[in-house]
Parts: C-alpha cells; structure tokens; sequence
C-alpha cells in the first residue's frame, strides 16, 4: 500500500475496452481535484479517503480562460515529439481550445507519476501548461537519443 499524495482527482468513467488478457483499460474524465482529509478503514479492496473539494470549486466552473503561452507549448512539444522520434496530427492540435489540448496533454504523455501529480496539483491551466513546457524541455534534452517512451 504506497503513500497517497494528499491532492487527488475524482473522475468519471468516460470508456472502457476489456483487453485480451482480461484487464480492463479505463478511460476517465476528471471532474474535480480535491485534498486528501484521511484515508478511511475499509474491507473492500479499493482504497477511499474522506475528501476535501471546497480548495478546487473553481474546477467545475471556471470562470474565466487563463491566458496560456499556446506558442511556447507548441514549440516546446514540438522539440519533444522531435526529440523522441514521435510524429502527431499538428492541424487537429491546432483545431483544438487549450484547456482541451493542455489536460489532454497532461494525460496522454508518458510522464512519471510525480511528475503527472505535478500536473495535477498545478492551481490553474497557465501554470499546467507551463509545467508541461517544462517536462517537454526536460524530456526532450535529457531523452535524445534515447528510445521513445510509450505513448499513454
């Protein structure tokens, strides 16, 4: 039983595909972050927390759109896609809104788990997006050369 970080994200099942081996591979829809109050004592198998959302309301309604470096990012994902040999549909990229492209970035990446949780815990989309910018500038130096990590 690791650790649980103490800011989580409470989701809803989007999809789900059985997989020959008999996994299930889930897709989930974040609907809103919250802090860990404590971890409850059950005797089922999943782990529960009493959860906290009142620091993240803004989650459910935004109201306004933060002001993102989309060229920064784009440049930056493009030196890591570059980097790592990994090719993308650069028109549906600029077809879509930056909070679709920045958390669908920050979920499809093959990023550690500390590093997903600092997506995570990023307070608002400007400063997810700048994290991201520098996980691609990270990756992107550090993983030349090297073989390309698995999409997610």
């Amino acid at each position: 039983r690791p650790d649980l970080y103490t800011i989580g994200c409470v989701g809803r099942m989007s999809a789900l595909r059985e997989m020959d081996d008999g996994r299930y591979y889930l897709t989930l829809m974040g609907l809103c972050r919250y802090d860990v109050v404590e971890e409850l004592t059950t005797s089922s198998s999943y782990r529960q927390v009493l959860a906290d959302y009142d620091p993240y309301r803004a989650d459910l309604d935004p109201a306004e759109t933060p002001t993102t470096d989309r060229k920064a990012l784009l440049a930056a994902l493009e030196d890591y896609l570059d980097a790592h040999d990994l090719g993308t549909d650069w028109e549906q990229i600029h077809d879509v809104g930056d909070e679709t492209l920045i958390n669908a970035l920050a979920m499809m990446c093959p990023f550690e788990p500390r590093e997903k949780q600092a997506l995570l815990e990023a307070p608002g989309l400007a400063e997810r997006a700048d994290i991201l910018i520098t996980l691609f500038t990270m990756s992107g130096i550090s993983g030349a050369g090297e073989a390309p990590a698995p999409m997610q």
